[in-house]
């Protein structure tokens, strides 16, 4: 069933919401006479728009206008968030932040040391503080290993977070797009592989940089592992 109603911003649209949409309880049915009235005022959240028709879909649920995310795009890269352990395995942790919104933690990015035991500190249901690191496409083989390149998709884009203490700690300004960096900016950054003769680190939103092995300061022994 369809409810037109009319949704007011600078200009009048003409919106509507399925009766399902109403509320969190049941309805069966609504009354012209009841709270639903014509001429009445009910805050609504905006879940779609139809440029062809000029409808806007609204949703009237206590839950979903309550909820700050709502889609991936509401989270911004660098964001502090806390969200809900849904599930541990042995590529990856997944973090619910809504009922519409998750992403995952890699194990490069549970803690600032590698956890030999993450079961121990990560428990189904139990809160986590996060900070969004990027969006990318979870493809098969990043399920079965671990992710080397994170993309944006935008028809399945999902979060990548990270619990390392020293990046939710830091106060450095953060890099997730050329336009960010500065000449002499000082910033936190995680090494993403390691060579003979440089090192390749890794920022925000997929952002890396390569670092000549005579401005690291110390000797790098050769490893091509991903994420220290």
């Amino acid at each position: 069933m369809l409810v037109p109603i009319f949704f007011f911003s600078s200009t009048c649209h003409l919106s509507f919401y399925q009766i399902s949409q109403a509320s969190d309880d049941h309805l069966p049915s609504l009354s012209s006479t009841g709270p639903w009235k014509p001429g009445s005022i009910h805050p609504a959240r905006v879940t779609g728009y139809f440029p062809f028709d000029g409808l806007l879909q609204l949703c009237l649920k206590p839950s979903v206008i309550q909820q700050k995310y709502l889609q991936p795009t509401d989270v911004e890269v660098g964001e502090i968030v806390t969200g809900t352990i849904k599930n541990l395995t042995d590529a990856c942790l997944f973090v619910s932040l809504s009922r519409s919104v998750d992403g995952v933690v890699w194990p490069n990015h549970y803690a600032d040391i590698m956890l030999k035991h993450p079961a121990k500190r990560f428990k189904e249901g139990a809160s986590i503080k996060c900070r969004v690191r990027a969006f990318f496409i979870l493809s098969n083989s990043q399920v079965n290993y671990c992710t080397q390149i994170l993309v944006v998709d935008p028809d399945r884009k999902r979060i990548a977070f990270t619990a390392k203490k020293t990046l939710l700690d830091s106060s450095l300004p953060i890099i997730s797009k050329v336009e960010d960096v500065k000449l002499g900016m000082v910033t936190h950054s995680v090494v993403y592989r390691t060579y003979d003769k440089h090192l390749v680190v890794e920022f925000y939103n997929n952002m890396r940089a390569a670092v000549p092995l005579k401005e690291i300061g110390y000797v790098v022994l050769p490893c091509k592992k991903i994420g220290f």
